[in-house]
């Protein structure tokens, strides 16, 4: 680890500790084209990718890569910048570029290595060669999104014969709005039956339709932007999907892959809700540091701005559970409040985006529960818990029903309530029914833990609950 200090605030560099330089999140470092930039020497757009995703000014660049401000500002404008290889590799430095492992194995007949997705020659938001061609940019795309084969999920070959693509078909108002519409369906399927449902079938439609269809786009194309938004949520419906079938690595793949595409398409507040998404998962993962830092951006000023108050709120309630998490419970309620207030202004004439069209009253109480449990308020957590179930119309989301149920549970069983735990609990169980839901399945296995520790104690609900457990073991897909 490099332990130098950073030229703008002169902490030691370190990832891992809380003390260390942030300057640069550590997140960063996993998007391809940052690490496409790091292996090329490409110092002036890594420049530019920081500035973009950061709130670092011009002068903080300047003296982190040790060259003048007026440099920076050549640099972030595409105007001639860093040449010696000198100057490139002290700029590289500077900001705390890692070095990357090298590539392992060849991941098989047909599918991308890491090297091959991050390789100078597939440019995504920022070409190392300011005159790259569509084609090459288009051939990125199709085999990023290809790669899908590479991480265990369906496969990712030429289309099936009931595909609608055509290679010599120019793309269209139509296919965005299909996209929209495919996108719609898979996120309701996800929130209803489990990520188990909404992956695969979603995976299938990304690789048949949606990959020629980037295949095909132009920069120059006025539906550039659309697509590449359309394209972006439906990869992030994949990569949610992923996260909550606990298929944690290819739903971190999605995510950056998503982030890329909105980026690409200058879609901020889309790039807020996926920064947020990375938050919550690394949340579940216990990578708190990490996920502190998607938070932050997630709310960056440029982020935040260009959300409507729904999805503000949205992002708002995140930021404040991984607030609780470093240690900060004053900046955590005050995120709270925020959220409340952001959900209050949203209006039924807002012009929302459809991906945020479950976060409502109940989703707010939820994840206000969540924090609050955080932060050892156990009795606010319950009644935020008890709020969301009573909230929740349980029918378009049984899924999320399901967990909540068993969080409350869990809370119940803290504060020593064990009967009115197991009863939440014989709830979650039935509401479970027809769900394929790697979080859902989470939950029964801190239910088996908690009952396995009680049973035997003389509480007769805990036992009726072991035994239903048992005759359930492995029943649940």
């Amino acid at each position: 680890m490099n332990e130098r200090l950073c030229r703008n605030c002169g902490r030691p560099r370190g990832f891992a500790t809380r003390t260390g330089c942030a300057c640069v999140p550590s997140w960063l470092w996993n998007l391809p084209e940052a690490r496409r930039a790091v292996e090329a020497k490409d110092a002036n757009s890594l420049i530019r990718l920081v500035r973009h995703h950061t709130d670092l000014s011009q002068h903080a660049l300047a003296r982190m890569a040790g060259v003048s401000q007026p440099m920076i500002s050549n640099i972030i404008s595409h105007k001639p910048g860093l040449k010696s290889i000198d100057r490139i590799e002290q700029a590289l430095e500077g900001l705390g570029a890692p070095s990357y492992p090298s590539p392992g194995p060849a991941a098989g007949p047909g599918l991308l290595t890491s090297s091959e997705r991050t390789r100078a020659d597939n440019p995504l938001t920022e070409p190392t060669d300011p005159g790259i061609s569509d084609v090459r940019r288009r051939q990125f795309l199709q085999h990023a999104v290809a790669s899908a084969a590479a991480l265990g999920l369906p496969s990712a070959t030429a289309p099936s014969a009931g595909s609608q693509s055509s290679p010599n078909r120019a793309t269209t108002s139509h296919d965005v709005e299909t996209i929209h519409e495919a996108t719609e369906f898979f996120q309701h399927l996800d929130q209803r039956r489990g990520g188990g449902y909404a992956m695969q079938t979603a995976t299938t439609f990304l690789t048949e339709e949606v990959a020629p269809a980037l295949k095909r786009a132009s920069s120059s194309n006025a539906l550039h932007s659309d697509l590449f938004s359309a394209a972006g949520e439906l990869v992030y419906v994949v990569g949610w999907s992923s996260f909550d079938a606990n298929h944690h690595a290819p739903a971190q793949e999605y995510f950056q892959l998503a982030l890329t595409l909105a980026t690409e398409a200058g879609n901020r507040a889309l790039e807020g809700h996926i920064l947020r998404a990375m938050a919550h998962q690394a949340l579940d993962l216990n990578q708190y540091h990490q996920a502190a830092e998607l938070a932050e951006a997630s709310v960056h000023p440029d982020r935040y701005s260009a959300a409507t108050p729904r999805e503000r709120a949205l992002l708002g309630v995140v930021h404040a559970r991984t607030l609780a998490h470093s240690g900060d419970p004053t900046r955590s309620s005050q995120a709270l409040l925020r959220a409340e207030d952001d959900l209050a202004a949203a209006t039924s004439v807002d012009e929302e985006p459809q991906r945020v069209w479950f976060f409502q009253e109940a989703s707010l109480a939820h994840e206000t529960a969540r924090t609050l449990h955080v932060l050892g308020d156990l009795e606010g957590a319950q009644e935020q818990f008890h709020r969301s179930v009573l909230t929740r119309h349980t029918r378009p989301f049984g899924r999320t029903h399901a967990v909540t149920l068993g969080y409350l549970g869990e809370v119940q069983a803290q504060q020593g309530d064990i009967d009115k735990a197991c009863a939440t609990w014989t709830q979650a169980l039935e509401a479970m029914h027809g769900v394929r839901s790697g979080r859902a399945r989470n939950t029964v296995t801190n239910m088996r833990r908690v009952v396995h520790e009680l049973r035997g104690r003389g509480t007769r609900a805990a036992d009726d609950l072991y035994e239903r457990l048992a005759l359930t073991s492995g029943a649940l897909p």
